[in-house]
């Protein structure tokens, strides 16, 4: 049984969702025309690309610090072992 309440919260939550995926395609667009437009050759076109994709994975997400996570012990062994 769906209440107006949740049939408000969705339309705006699917349009808000719509909207990031529509920036996130024009931001990946533009970063192949700019790698497109930067390396001509292949070798640096390559290199630009490496670099470009291993700051895109470095620098997404978020970071939590080491008392933030918790030590639940089902995901201990996720944890990364620090002095």
């Amino acid at each position: 049984m769906l209440s107006s309440k949740c049939i408000v919260f969705g339309w705006r939550r699917f349009f808000f969702f719509w909207l990031l995926m529509f920036l996130v395609h024009q931001m990946s667009v533009a970063m192949f025309r700019l790698m497109g437009a930067i390396g001509r050759t292949l070798v640096i076109a390559t290199t630009f690309g490496s670099t470009l994709v291993l700051f895109v994975v470095t620098l997404s997400g978020f970071v939590l610090a080491y008392p933030q996570v918790g030590l639940n012990p089902k995901f201990e062994f996720n944890l990364m072992k620090m002095p």
